[in-house]
């Protein structure tokens, strides 16, 4: 399996990355291709592209499922001539050593069933479940206006997502989210 880097920049520059995985807090090693604390050989060559891709920068990297195991990582892009300052982090999941994050599919592309369920946004909560929150809010009915506690439903299934209590103010005092169960 194999993750592909890409990153736009100003043409000419020497861009290198380097992959962090946040579950162990450790950086691959390109040279005993392994994750470590301290890597001897953490930083590899992001080529330029020539002609209509100057300044688009790619490199693949073969991502055996024995060395990169399930879960989030980072790949953070360098600018060499810069101290190997880091100029951009890409996400990247990976299940199987594949990267999940998008997938090609018929016609476009499409997330694995529990892509989403690996990418934390805060306090305990996933992107998958976020999205859900976020489209409820942005596009579901609510219920009890001037109550004093507002429920507001998802589209579709109807399942309450908020319950908010407010004060006579209308100001938010305490809320409750019902988060959506995780994918079969």
């Amino acid at each position: 399996m194999s993750v592909s880097i890409s990153a736009t920049y100003q043409s000419g520059a020497t861009l290198l990355y380097s992959l962090y995985r946040p579950s162990d807090q450790k950086r691959y090693d390109f040279t005993g291709l392994s994750f470590q604390a301290s890597p001897s050989d953490g930083l590899a060559a992001l080529p330029e592209g020539s002609g209509s891709s100057a300044g688009l920068y790619r490199a693949t990297l073969a991502t055996p499922a024995e060395v990169f195991t399930d879960g989030p990582y980072e790949v953070e892009v360098h600018d060499g001539s810069r101290s190997n300052l880091v100029i951009g982090v890409m996400a990247v999941v990976l299940k199987d050593g594949a990267d999940v994050s998008l997938s090609p599919s018929t016609g476009g592309a499409s997330l694995a069933a529990d892509a989403l369920d690996a990418i934390p946004v805060e306090g305990g909560v996933n992107a998958r479940e976020a999205l859900a929150l976020i489209l409820a809010a942005a596009a579901g009915t609510i219920t009890g206006a001037g109550t004093g506690t507002l429920t507001v439903k998802a589209p579709g299934s109807g399942a309450s997502r908020i319950v908010a209590h407010v004060d006579g103010a209308g100001n938010r005092t305490s809320t409750t989210l019902a988060l959506p169960a995780s994918p079969v």
